[in-house]
């Protein structure tokens, strides 16, 4: 599985001293400004209009909120120092979370550099949170503190096409396994960032592209899966079912109908709530839900379905003509508390039908 989230730095740059070249990437093209100026006697003007020879027009061209899609040159070797900075994650960020178990996991922070620039990195201090439970873990790993180098792209001989840098660093030995159990939701780092290392070995060939921005992913392959043990989700839906004509059902069942191809098992409470969201009544409580069946290699080779059925009487229709939305609360567990594998493929599918009998009238 691969954790990404948009890490934004901010940092203003001064090109009032810098050459503006609009030749083009290959200096081998032209921009022209071209204009045309008419001379026009309005309409209501009676009589002739004499020209003087201290009569003239002016012209000021002039370029405002310039946007730099591709600059090149030497762009210094500077430190940029960043933190306390948090950034916020979103990591099954609707789940609260009792338990998370990782397996034997490899765990690297892969950047891709999209810029013409080389740069050290040092990643002084790191503390991942999880707000919903307030569990908070600070990184322990020898890379901290230690001098990450990042190689520069490289331009090819066409526009806006370039080889990035790829830099991969291991943290699997470091408790970042740790850090990600607890799924977390913000993050605290301190980050220095040194561009040109190599001073002006460049050569002025610094390059960047507006459109390619720079790309941190902390990627964890999970080897052995991962466990849940009883993690909370709760939802409220709009309830469909207002179109039904209740006062002619005499008889019948609410079918609700779960397809599981997750490797999960579930547990479901699922309520009824009138307009103002108070609990009318309840569908399910403590309804088990059996996970996906697991093949070898801890994959779902094959969903499961089961069925409740929930008789239609009085006091069911009455709170069915109030209900306005439906509110679930799930428990969810590994299935048989083993190790699993996530796939982007795996779902919950889960239906309300109806099965009645109609009065009719003659």
């Amino acid at each position: 599985m691969v954790f990404e989230n948009d890490v934004h730095f901010t940092k203003t740059i001064d090109v009032s001293d810098y050459k503006m070249d609009f030749t083009g990437p290959n200096h081998d093209t032209s921009n022209i400004l071209t204009y045309n100026v008419a001379l026009i006697v309005p309409p209501e003007h009676e009589g002739e209009v004499t020209i003087y020879p201290h009569d003239s027009v002016a012209l000021n061209v002039y370029f405002k909120d310039v946007i730099l899609d591709y600059a090149q040159g030497f762009f210094g070797q500077e430190l940029f120092m960043f933190g306390p900075q948090t950034q916020e994650l979103q990591i099954l960020e609707d789940l609260q979370l009792n338990k998370l178990s990782l397996g034997e996991s490899e765990i690297k922070l892969h950047i891709t550099n999209t810029y013409g620039v080389d740069v050290n990195t040092q990643l002084l201090d790191l503390i991942a949170t999880n707000t919903h439970t307030q569990e908070s873990i600070l990184l322990e790993s020898d890379l901290l503190n230690t001098d990450l180098w990042i190689g520069r792209a490289q331009e090819t001989n066409v526009y806006d096409s370039i080889i990035p840098y790829e830099a991969s660093f291991d943290f699997s030995q470091s408790n970042l396994a740790e850090m990600i159990s607890i799924l977390p939701d913000k993050l605290n780092f301190f980050l220095n960032i040194e561009t040109n290392v190599g001073a002006d070995s460049t050569e002025t060939n610094d390059f960047v592209y507006l459109n390619k921005p720079m790309s941190v992913q902390l990627q964890a392959k999970v080897n052995g899966g991962v466990s849940f043990d009883h993690l909370f989700q709760s939802a409220q839906m709009q309830w469909n079912g207002q179109g039904l004509n209740l006062e002619k059902i005499e008889s019948g069942h609410l079918k609700l109908i779960f397809d599981n191809a997750m490797p999960f098992s579930f547990i479901m409470n699922l309520y009824l709530e009138n307009e103002e969201k108070e609990i009318i009544d309840t569908l399910v409580f403590e309804r088990n839900i059996t996970a996906g069946i697991i093949g070898n290699e801890n994959f779902v080779v094959e969903s499961t379905r089961s069925y409740e059925e929930i008789p239609i009487n009085e006091s069911l229709k009455n709170s069915l003509a109030e209900t306005k939305y439906s509110t679930y609360d799930l428990w969810i567990s590994s299935a048989n508390g083993e190790q699993i594998q996530i796939h982007k493929n795996n779902y919950l599918q889960f239906k309300v039908i109806g099965d009645f009998t109609y009065l009719m009238e003659q």
